[in-house]
């Protein structure tokens, strides 16, 4: 086998694409598709306060997520919005929301940025910081770009073509360019405040009220309308729902493990940047596995005569695609993932731009066909007769289970003489 070929790699994306759990697994993304929105979709929004939804802004799938970053405060609100029409997005996978590993956002940056490099604070000639630091600062920026390279690049607009970006943090998210889109109508605002707990100790609630009024005071002086985060973490403790919010927000992201069935792949619109026209960084790649994972020159694997190192390689072998990051996309790299994305977002605007051929389907057949199937040959191959002490029956009992295994593989396919 040669384990520096990209086609497990890219394989894998297209079995995953929309699943939490292999996104959290492997949290790099190398993947970046046209997804479709259905018609009727229901979305949320959490804001603190009543005003109008500035643009962009977040939409969550899931309600319990909005809640859990926006609710457990004095004037909480819900809003919930509902697509007007089939919507079309771009989707970034792995946890492509996660702010605490750069190499999660290698692929949205090089949109925007042309190489991987990721702009901090968003640049000079920014405005200040709000009065307490906003970490959300940099995705708000990136956020604007996303929606600008969209627009510039004819891609979309107010109410026509892509009019969001999808990634995962714990759930799936959107990236709203335009809340004056006629593509998404408001439903509901509630405010979802709940009555605060009565607490004996009103001196241990220290500067929560304060802290969060100073924050919305010191963006409002300098003009600035980002939010920053509200998790339950920060608000006040008599909130009721303080301590559960994050375990529902949680709850509702694990209901997706197997797949997010409220966002549709456009299975001809896929870009891979394990594509091996990418030069630089695919010979990267290849030099850093060949190093770290005892790999030949073409690939093969050196496994040790030690049972424990062996087992031990094997597991890296299995993992090695975690390690994989954006960081060595060349100029050329980049201006040909450039040109073949549009390109392939501009096919996906047409009625007819798909073959008909849905390739994440028989991708994930292929998984489901095999996956078990391979796991029972490979447990069954562990087998050691002669270290069990088996003799001659146990040894024949061993091979019938063997090919009875193996036959069901085959069987689509030969023909006994």
């Amino acid at each position: 086998l040669n384990f520096t070929s990209p086609s497990p790699h890219i394989f894998h994306s297209v079995v995953t694409l929309l699943q939490t759990w292999p996104q959290n697994v492997f949290p790099n993304g190398h993947t970046i598709a046209s997804v479709t929105i259905p018609r009727h979709t229901l979305l949320y929004h959490g804001r603190h306060d009543n005003d109008a939804v500035p643009s962009p802004e977040w939409l969550a799938f899931d309600n319990e997520m909005a809640y859990g970053i926006m609710g457990n405060m004095q004037d909480s609100r819900l809003l919930t919005y509902r697509t007007t029409r089939d919507v079309k997005a771009v989707y970034f996978d792995g946890a492509s929301a996660n702010l605490m590993g750069e190499g999660t956002m290698g692929q949205m940056v090089l949109l925007y940025n042309g190489s991987d490099n990721v702009p901090r604070r968003g640049g000079p000639g920014r405005g200040p910081p709000p009065g307490r630091w906003n970490p959300l600062e940099d995705e708000y920026f990136r956020a604007r770009e996303l929606c600008k390279w969209l627009r510039n690049h004819g891609l979309g607009g107010t109410g026509w073509g892509y009019e969001g970006i999808v990634r995962m943090n714990a759930g799936f998210e959107l990236i709203w360019c335009d809340f004056e889109s006629p593509s998404l109508k408001m439903v509901s605002n509630l405010n979802v405040s709940a009555p605060l707990l009565d607490m004996p100790d009103s001196a241990s609630l220290g500067q929560y009220p304060g802290a969060m009024s100073g924050q919305g005071q010191a963006q409002r002086r300098i003009g600035m309308q980002d939010e920053g985060p509200h998790g339950p973490g920060m608000t006040d403790p008599r909130e009721p729902f303080r301590d559960a919010s994050n375990w529902f927000w949680f709850l509702a992201a694990a209901k997706r493990y197997h797949g997010e069935s409220r966002i549709k792949l456009d299975a001809c619109g896929i870009v891979s940047f394990y594509d091996s026209r990418l030069q630089n960084q695919s010979s990267a790649r290849i030099q850093t596995d060949q190093l770290t994972l005892n790999l030949t020159s073409d690939g093969k694997w050196e496994a040790s005569s030690d049972k424990e190192h062996r087992d031990a390689g094997l597991q890296k072998l299995m993992k090695r695609r975690r390690q994989h990051t954006l960081n060595h996309v060349g100029k050329h790299d980049a201006r040909l993932i450039h040109a073949e994305l549009e390109q392939s977002l501009k096919r996906n605007l047409m009625d007819r731009a798909c073959d008909d051929v849905d390739w994440s389907y028989i991708a994930r057949e292929i998984m489901t066909w095999y996956d078990r199937g391979l796991q029972d040959v490979q447990q069954q191959l562990r087998v050691d007769i002669k270290r069990t002490g088996g003799g001659q029956q146990e040894l024949r009992e061993w091979l019938q289970l063997t090919r009875a295994l193996t036959h069901w593989f085959l069987l689509p396919f030969i023909e006994y003489p």
